[in-house]
Formats: structure tokens, sequence, C-alpha cells
């Protein structure tokens, strides 16, 4: 009776402790100004979540929560279920860039369930790649500054130092040489006038000094 019992008790255990807990898998590539995803999940784990309404991983930019504006879902596979999703990327005026990518679906999925994501750039060149779980559920991957922001105001572009600096002509207006001698005539004049009436007011008072001694 006791053998039987152990044999029962064998026979139920070892495909939970040999169950495989499930691996599911993402591919991002990032853009100029976006960043597209493709996911892929087995169809008993998918059953677990409707893909249909969600994203199995929340995204991130620079810290600011980034919602997907296209899904399309593929079930034409019977071997795997996939969703695309598209995320709109802006201009980061950030040095250091980030995506921030949570798995918040793996609370809905059985426990030890994996997911593996691999980020690459618009070049198809790998970035990261990271293994999330519930245990594990968050990744911060550094992305390359691919556009910079516009300046509110257009700039001008500096000269290099090799080229000559244009130098700023002042525009003065001279005066004309018949205007310059006029006025010196002028003066001449007033200067002769008043040398003139110095020396006959010396006459005249000279004259009246010599007329008194008589």
């Amino acid at each position: 009776m006791r053998e039987t019992v152990l044999l029962l008790f064998l026979a139920t255990a070892t495909p939970l402790v040999a169950h495989d807990p499930g691996l599911s898998s993402s591919v991002w590539q990032v853009r100029r100004n976006q960043v597209s995803a493709k996911f892929t999940f087995a169809p008993a784990d998918a059953d677990w979540l409707d893909l249909a309404a969600s994203v199995p991983l929340a995204v991130e930019a620079d810290g600011v929560s980034v919602a997907p504006t296209a899904q399309l879902l593929d079930v034409g596979d019977p071997e795997n279920v996939t969703l695309y999703a598209t995320y709109p990327l802006r201009a980061s005026t950030s040095l250091n860039p980030t995506l921030r990518l949570a798995f918040v679906a793996a609370p809905m999925l059985p426990w030890g369930h994996r997911h593996h994501s691999r980020i690459l750039d618009q070049r198809g060149v790998l970035l990261a790649e990271h293994l999330l779980s519930a245990t594990h559920e968050s990744a911060v991957v550094r992305l390359p500054r691919l556009q910079r922001a516009r300046p509110l105001f257009a700039r001008h572009e500096p000269v290099a130092a090799s080229q000559p600096q244009p130098q700023l002509e002042l525009a003065v207006r001279k005066p004309k040489s018949s205007l310059v001698e006029s006025r010196t005539a002028t003066r001449r004049t007033a200067l002769a006038a008043t040398v003139a009436g110095s020396f006959l007011l010396v006459a005249v008072a000279v004259s009246r000094w010599w007329r008194r001694r008589r």
C-alpha cells in the first residue's frame, strides 16, 4: 500500500518539477522618431494575457511614460502569438537619453516566466539585452543621441578660425572741400575785422590823449 502511494506521489510530482515556466521574447528597434517592438509568446502563455488590449511591457523615455500609437496582433502561427507595437520617440535634450522597459505582465503569467528583450539601434546593432521576470521586472537602456532638439531661435554658424573675419566699415560723412574752405575764409575775415577794430580803438584813444596834453 505504501509503495502504491509513493508511486502515485512521484507520478504527480514529477511533471511539476520538470515543467518549463515559459519564455517569451521581444525585439526593440530604436529609430529617429519612434521605437518599434515585436513581442513573441507561446500560445499557452498568451492565453494568460489580453494582448489585443494591452502590451506586456511598459515603456518610459527619459522618465516619461510612452503609450503605443499602433498595435497589431498576429495569431496566424500555431506555435507563436506575435504582437507588434510602435511607440513615438521625441527628440531628447538629455546628454544621456534612456529607455526603461518594465515587465508589467509578469504578475499575470505563471510563476517563473522569463522574458528576453533585445534592443537594437536603427542600423540593427545590438545596444543591450535583458532577461526580465517577476523578480527582475525592469531594465534601463542608454540610447545614443539620434537627434537633437531644434533651438527656439536660429543660430548663426561660427566662423572658422582659418577664415578672415569680416571687418565692419563705418560710414562717416565727410564734409566737402568747398564747405571747409568757406568756413576757413569766414573765420579769417572775422579775425581780420577783430584786429582792425582793436587798432581803431587804440588809435582813437591815443588821439584823445594827445589833444588833452595840448
